[in-house]
């Protein structure tokens, strides 16, 4: 008499939810990684169109330099202000600019470090285990159907 065999639905189950675990794990870890990049390429960019901006400002601070050179009569002293107050406004920026990219890029390392590996090691498990379900399966459920088909078919 053969023993009250398990379901296959429950090995088909345990590989199935593997495998969906599998793909779960590789999708929101590389949505992260992505959202990452995307963040620090942001930071990264906005730093490269100030330091543009900024060149602009030093060019009109030679223009000025230059006016007072000529004359110093000229010089008008809310032009100077404006200009120390841009100046100090666009290190203001850049430092926090700076600050964001140096914070993306610790969030980048901790990936690479930290997630990335875990995130792999579970994906690793994962698939240890659903192929330890379809083993079982085999082992405890397919195996005896094929013995069971082989014995009808050799029936006369």
């Amino acid at each position: 008499m053969i023993p009250n065999l398990p379901t296959d639905n429950l090995y088909k189950f345990s590989f199935v939810g593997c495998l969906f675990l599998i793909g779960l794990t590789a999708y929101l870890t590389g949505r992260y990684q992505s959202d990452l990049l995307a963040s620090y390429d942001k930071y990264k960019l906005e730093s490269i169109a100030l330091d543009y901006q900024y060149e602009e400002l030093l060019e009109e601070y030679q223009m000025i330099d230059e006016k007072v050179a000529i004359d110093s009569t000229l010089l008008n002293g809310k032009e100077v202000l404006d200009f120390r107050k841009k100046r100090n406004l666009f290190k203001r920026t850049q430092a926090n600019l700076n600050a964001r990219i140096d914070i993306a890029q610790e969030k980048l390392d901790y990936f690479a470090c930290k997630i990335l590996p875990s995130a792999s090691l579970f994906a690793f498990i994962l698939f240890l285990l659903a192929i330890y379900s379809c083993y079982l399966w085999y082992i405890r459920l397919q195996y005896y159907q094929d013995e069971i088909l082989k014995s009808e078919l050799t029936k006369p």
